[in-house]
């Protein structure tokens, strides 16, 4: 069985605080090793820390169109519930 170690790149990148880019290194060297319980584990460590994303602001969308698109989501079900229930009043109504 060989023994894969943690790339020094990935080690470097972690060292450097960019735990993004040590995650993707990482992730490319579980892809060509077999199972080393040491790369797997580094890989949970650096998964596990919350600061793993990506610093690119234009990823994330601005809290004003979310918060924009959730008020229509909000409106369009309210509308739809009112339609819904003139349509059941009209049916239970209805002679026919």
């Amino acid at each position: 069985m060989a023994t894969t170690k943690v790339p020094p790149a990935a080690q470097r990148e972690l060292a450097a605080g960019r735990l993004w880019r040590a995650r993707n290194v990482l992730r490319g060297a579980i892809a060509d090793a077999s199972f080393d319980p040491d790369l797997f584990h580094t890989y949970a460590d650096v998964l596990a820390d919350k600061n793993t994303l990506e610093p690119v602001a234009s990823s994330r969308l601005p809290a004003w169109l979310i918060a924009a698109i959730a008020w229509t989501l909000g409106a369009m079900l309210i509308l739809i519930l009112i339609l819904g229930a003139v349509d059941l009043g009209r049916r239970i109504m209805s002679p026919f």
